[in-house]
Order: structure tokens, then sequence, then C-alpha cells
């Protein structure tokens, strides 16, 4: 019985840690230049590695046709993902591209509820822009 609380304590003692180091944003960015509008965000770096969110308040209903152009200057890994005010994962559409350039993401979707829903660009040892739009 003792063995047990023993591992039970080092259990208790360890989540705390555990559940801090969890929430630590590690993003990394150097020489990065942003400009934000309304309806438009774009960065230009030479190291960028984790996330960075960009804000769209929407009302409930409304749709939205967002456009991410990823153009890279070397072979890092770039992505994005969409979360609501709740963190929740928003489900979103994909519009075929005209020119089918891998770089260059067309997504809509509609908006659950009224609050600001956050787009989520990452990138993973990537240098170069990045651009969004929505309306």
């Amino acid at each position: 019985m003792k063995h047990y609380h023993k591992k039970l304590w080092v259990i208790v003692l360890l989540l705390p840690v555990l559940v801090a180091l969890s929430t630590i944003d590690y993003t990394e960015k150097k020489d990065w230049h942003e400009q934000t509008s309304e309806n438009s965000f774009s960065a230009q770096f030479t190291h960028f590695n984790g996330m960075h969110p960009i804000p769209i308040s929407l009302a409930r209903g409304e749709i939205v046709y967002i456009t991410i152009q990823f153009s890279p200057e070397n072979e890092g890994g770039y992505g994005y993902y969409i979360l609501d005010e709740k963190n929740q994962d928003v489900s979103y559409q994909m519009i075929e591209a005209i020119d089918q350039d891998v770089n260059n993401f067309r997504i809509y979707f509609t908006a659950n509820t009224t609050g600001e829903y956050r787009v989520f660009i990452t990138g993973s040892d990537l240098k170069g822009r990045i651009k969004v739009n929505w309306k």
C-alpha cells in the first residue's frame, strides 16, 4: 500500500508542472514585420516557428471567406487552423483555387455564434511571407 501512495504523491506534485508546461507558447519569430487592417493581415520574416493568431469578429450566421497565402523562401513547414471563442475547432469548407497553387488556401465557414474567431497560422522553421484576407 505504501508504494501506491508514493506514486500518487509524485503524480499530484508533477501534475501542476505538466499543466503549466503545456500552456507555454514556444513561438519564435525573427525579423517579424506585420501589417494588419480590418480585413487583412500580412507578415514577412526570416524565421517563424510556432503559431500566430489572427482575430476575426463575426456575428452569428455570418459567412466569412478567407484566403491564406504562404510564400516560403525555404523548406520550412506551414499550416493553419481556426478556433472559436471557446477554443473549439471550427469546421470550414475548402474552395478550389483557380491556380491550383498548394501555397494558396481559400476557405469559408459560417459563424455558429457571435464572437471572436481566430485563424492560427503556423510555421516550422519557416522563412518568407504570409498574407491572409477575409470578407
